[in-house]
């Protein structure tokens, strides 16, 4: 691709962005833990990550972007969901990327959300048992380069959800691209997320559709000797059944970020998003990388629930 039609790319991006409202409401969908994000830098950057990622976080938000891995890397995450409402609620994740040769990177991960313990009782209001719900899913991905400047990725997913005797299952999948334009420090990215079976909880005429999203972002680092700035604005766009029929409004919606970087040991972040269920505002985080490790933290909202800290490690092995 020349010049010229990487600013065409550009120019229809940006028409696209600010045609569209900023505003996001998710209808009713199945396996909502889905749409938590992975890793607590591309949080802190208000989850505006789909051109930028370069690293195993790339398995949750563009398979694409693992073939710019060139070491094996591992990524665990931890975050205590709704604090401030709920004591036992939490969302962990694991995963890994390992280059495979020939310009590929193979990765998988596992995510576990526990939703809490609850005490069944009797007629008379006496306690007789209790449960607990929780949510899990088991991905395989794989990204490449096709080109120099174009990678490509897919991941499949095994998902599964359990409230007490209720149990169901779904299968789906992802896939995204990333274009490294010819201007220098910029990219494109895009990703379709969660597009598969649908869950079936009690029986096949009461499934529930999958969170399926349209993600289309665009990046921009600007480097120097010692410091590094990016920048990044995600456009995010529901596609689930119902949105398709028109059977509810949904808007799509602009997460936007940023990331400082000093000597590559030092990092601050800032961003907005705007998420499902009404859920928007500032995020922000910082992290510190040592060795072959980076710790990172961020602090993303949660509606009236108050906000949500998220933690994660990425170490190279």
């Amino acid at each position: 691709m020349n010049k010229k039609f990487s600013i065409m790319l550009l120019l229809i991006f940006i028409g696209l962005t600010c045609s569209t409202s900023p505003g996001v409401a998710r209808v009713d969908t199945a396996a909502e833990f889905l749409t938590i994000g992975v890793g607590a830098r591309p949080s802190g950057m208000g989850e505006a990550f789909v051109a930028l990622v370069d690293d195993v976080s790339s398995l949750y938000w563009n398979p694409a972007g693992l073939s710019y891995i060139k070491q094996r890397e591992f990524i665990v995450m931890y975050s205590k969901m709704f604090p401030d409402v709920v004591s036992d609620m939490y969302y962990s994740f694991v995963g890994f990327g390992v280059p495979v040769g020939g310009g590929g990177v193979l990765g998988g991960s596992f995510t576990y959300f526990f939703t809490g313990t609850h005490t069944i009782t009797d007629g008379s209001g006496e306690k007789t048992g209790e449960f607990h719900t929780y949510d899990l899913a088991g991905t395989i991905s794989y990204g490449c380069k096709v080109k120099q400047d174009l990678s490509l990725g897919l991941t499949l997913k095994y998902i599964y959800s359990s409230v007490h005797y209720i149990k169901g299952r779904a299968y789906a999948f992802d896939i995204g691209g990333i274009y490294r334009m010819p201007i220098k420090g910029l990219s494109l990215g895009l990703a379709l997320q969660n597009f598969g079976t649908k869950m079936t909880m009690i029986d096949s005429p009461q499934a529930d559709i999958l969170p399926q999203n349209l993600k289309l972002g665009i990046g921009y680092i600007l480097t120097g000797n010692v410091n590094n700035l990016s920048l990044a604005f995600d456009f995010n766009q529901p596609v689930d059944e119902l949105n398709k029929q028109e059977i509810l409004d949904t808007e799509a919606g602009l997460n936007m970020g940023m990331e400082y970087t000093f000597n590559d040991k030092f990092f601050v972040r800032m961003g907005y998003c705007k998420q499902a269920g009404e859920i928007e505002g500032v995020t922000w985080g910082i992290g510190l990388k040592t060795g072959k490790i980076r710790l990172d933290f961020a602090i993303v909202p949660s509606g009236e629930q108050g906000d949500t800290n998220r933690f994660s490690l990425i170490s190279t092995f």
